[in-house]
């Protein structure tokens, strides 16, 4: 079977979606005494729980879902560990926010 459609078509859909918005990165450094804790990557899900975007989460050697908490502690990110955020959406800047005082602030 064959699909003849040309991108311009496909664009056209009403069942084709759209991305809007910003693709935002940045490094942070694990802060506190136990690294990246069960509790703040609950905390961290919390803050992110009602944005539709995307959050990559990468600490140099593996990338993962930063709404998945089994994918976030296979990061093994200890203090110091440095951890790029990369949010993708129509509230990035909001939702980068809401990360940089989480992960500046939590001990």
């Amino acid at each position: 079977m064959m699909i003849n459609s040309s991108p311009s078509e496909a664009s056209r859909s009403s069942n084709v979606r759209r991305f809007v918005g910003a693709t935002l990165k940045r490094d942070f450094q694990v802060i506190g005494k136990c690294g990246l804790t069960m509790l703040m990557c609950t905390r961290l899900i919390e803050q992110v729980a009602d944005f539709t975007g995307r959050i990559t989460i990468s600490n140099g050697a593996i990338s993962v879902d930063g709404r998945s908490m089994i994918d976030m502690l296979q990061l093994a990110a200890v203090t110091g560990t440095v951890l790029t955020i990369e949010i993708s959406g129509r509230d990035a800047g909001l939702m980068m926010q809401r990360i940089e005082r989480l992960m500046t602030t939590s001990k």
